[in-house]
Order: C-alpha cells, then sequence, then structure tokens
C-alpha cells in the first residue's frame, strides 16, 4: 500500500489517499508511471495543479507538532 498527500494550499488542508500506483505497460514500449497515474488521479479528484504540492510514500503516518 501507498500513500498519496496533498497540500492544498489555496484551501489550507493536508489530504491523504492510499493508492496502488504502479508503472503500467500500455503496449508498444509506452508505459504510464506512477507520476502521471497521480497528476491524472488528482486532475479527476478537483486539485489545481497550480495550488498543490504533493508526494507518494509508503508510511501513512502524518506528524503535527
Amino acid at each position: 500500500m501507498k500513500y498519496l498527500t496533498v497540500m492544498d494550499f489555496s484551501s489550507g488542508t493536508i489530504h491523504q489517499f492510499e493508492v496502488n500506483f504502479e508503472d503500467i505497460d500500455l503496449g508498444g514500449g509506452d508505459t504510464m508511471s506512477q507520476t502521471e497515474q497521480c497528476e491524472v488521479f488528482l486532475g479527476n479528484e478537483g486539485f489545481r495543479f497550480s495550488d498543490i504540492e504533493w508526494m507518494i510514500h509508503k508510511n501513512g503516518t502524518i506528524i503535527k507538532e
């Protein structure tokens, strides 16, 4: 399991999603990377790329201090 964490500066919120992205072989030597899948997912969720920073990681813990 991997986690996609998004910091949305327009709303001041942090979102976290459980994801199972792996590189996908599209055939003909083409692949869809995890990064491309994340970008499609985030666009479908309605995020504006100019307002966010995101990362994909294995540990789902968010440390608040």
